[in-house]
């Protein structure tokens, strides 16, 4: 699974010394991101109010983000040095752009392929995210599916085999 790898390469080279807490930072700031827009997106499809969203997921995320500068022991997930702390935020990511996928029919084109390349991703992080691959898949064409868009189908199934294909090999050339 040769992305995270790869992030930490780039960092160590951008960072130096200071590694550690360059991983901490990315892996952080991902997560207030990812846990803020999905819960945003959820609460604004499901109760229609984005003010009292934005507060609830703020301050929801503002321990996250303090608890590892002010706690005595340190320890939260997003600051190891491991695949799955940066894995859960992408997921969420990958989670609000299926939603949109679902939810936003005259943008399902685009929050198709975004959904796509992030389960890609979310696949070259850890080997068993491929799922994720498998999961949009199936709702894409589902989507074509109840929209009477049977020849998209064909094009799903292109892009699914296209996206497995393509973590093979990135992943037997690392």
């Amino acid at each position: 699974d040769p992305l995270y790898p790869v992030l930490l390469r780039f960092l160590k080279i951008c960072f130096g010394d200071n590694l550690f807490f360059a991983v901490a930072a990315v892996q952080n700031i991902l997560s207030l991101l990812s846990v803020y827009f999905l819960t945003v997106y959820v609460t604004e499809r499901v109760f229609g109010v984005r003010w009292l969203v934005s507060l609830i997921a703020t301050v929801l995320t503002v321990p996250h983000l303090l608890t590892p500068l002010f706690s005595h022991t340190h320890i939260i997930l997003t600051n190891k040095i491991m695949a799955e702390a940066i894995v859960f935020p992408i997921f969420y990511f990958f989670m609000l752009f299926l939603l949109k996928m679902i939810f936003e029919k005259d943008k399902l084109w685009k929050n198709s392929l975004i959904t796509l390349g992030i389960a890609l991703v979310l696949a070259l992080i850890k080997g068993q995210m491929m799922l994720m691959i498998l999961i949009w898949a199936i709702v894409f064409a589902f989507l074509c599916f109840i929209n009477k868009a049977y020849k998209r189908i064909l094009t799903v199934v292109a892009l699914f085999i296209l996206a497995m294909a393509a973590r093979s090999l990135l992943c037997s050339t690392y």
